[in-house]
């Protein structure tokens, strides 16, 4: 894929550090020098450097939350339970089985939760320096950088959220599942009960996550018009923030879809939106900013050490 990044006019003036740029004067380049110059400029810039983590947790988290879909994470004597045996017809067979599989998924579940609240935490910083360039350059006309920044840090907030709920809940789910009490097939209103609790937490949970799928997007758009409109950014880096949300909302679509409809096709959409959204986009867009971000800085110093 290719990308845009603009060079500073040479008759740029200077907000705050950061040089605006003209629309012209542009260099293309491809994804690999992106990252070749990310890294580099992440000698100079902790922006750079949260930006290239952002990226890096947010591939864990994907490809964690891929394995565990595709039932790479569970051992030989339990695989990952069969689509149609649902454990809400509240069968003590399929319970058993249903928690013995859980047990094994628990440390992954809370990693990819982990990853996810590191890799949203990470890019927070990053569009705060984002929101003091916009800012400077409108001059405090819109309140377009404040919105944006929200819904990034509401991004933000919810995974963190969603983890603690899952170190907490999940973990003690899965003690109280190993119980000597639940493993009686003449009685199973015990493991009954624990499944009824579980799904009534387990949805505030899923919706705590779809959630952030709504506010990250919607900050795409935002950064994506202020780019438009001040050309303080590469054009290129609007584009790839709306294409980002499109996948973005297209996620938070298919995961409610999927929760309420019993078909494996939102299921299959979802799969490869995340994959796209989580893998490749969304971490492409953190470390093209980083950079760009990283190369302003720069330029801004420079401009400011030759006017003394």
């Amino acid at each position: 894929c290719g990308v845009l990044l603009q060079e500073p006019s040479k008759g740029s003036t200077v907000h705050q550090g950061f040089p605006s740029v003209s629309s012209g004067a542009r260099r293309s380049t491809s994804c690999s020098f992106l990252l070749l110059r990310a890294f580099t400029m992440a000698k100079h810039s902790v922006r750079a450097i949260l930006a290239i983590l952002s990226a890096v947790f947010s591939w864990i988290s994907t490809i964690l939350n891929a394995l565990m879909l595709f039932g790479a994470t569970s051992r030989s004597d339990t695989p990952i339970p069969l689509y149609g045996e649902d454990p809400r017809t509240l069968d003590y067979v399929t319970l058993e089985y249903y928690y013995r599989w859980f047990r094994t998924q628990t440390p992954v579940t809370i990693s990819v939760y982990l990853f996810g609240a590191l890799a949203h935490a990470s890019i927070a910083y990053v569009v705060l320096v984002l929101q003091r360039v916009f800012k400077h350059y409108k001059d405090g006309s819109t309140d377009l950088p404040k919105f944006m920044t929200a819904c990034f840090f509401i991004g933000a907030i919810l995974p963190s959220v969603q983890f603690l709920t899952s170190v907490g809940f999940d973990t003690m789910a899965t003690n109280i599942s190993a119980w000597s009490v639940m493993q009686n097939s003449t009685n199973p209103l015990p493991l009954q009960s624990l499944f009824i609790a579980h799904e009534l937490v387990r949805t505030s949970m899923v919706y705590l996550w779809v959630v952030q799928f709504l506010f990250v997007p919607t900050g795409l758009i935002l950064a994506a018009v202020m780019t438009f409109e001040t050309e303080l950014l590469p054009r290129g880096h609007g584009v790839f923030g709306i294409i980002t949300a499109i996948f973005g909302y297209l996620v938070f679509i298919m995961s409610i879809v999927m929760y309420n409809v019993e078909s494996l096709i939102p299921g299959i959409i979802l799969g490869v939106a995340l994959l796209l959204y989580g893998f490749i986009l969304a971490p492409i867009w953190a470390i093209w900013l980083g950079a760009i971000l990283a190369r302003l800085k720069k330029r801004g110093q420079a401009e400011r050490k030759n006017r003394t």
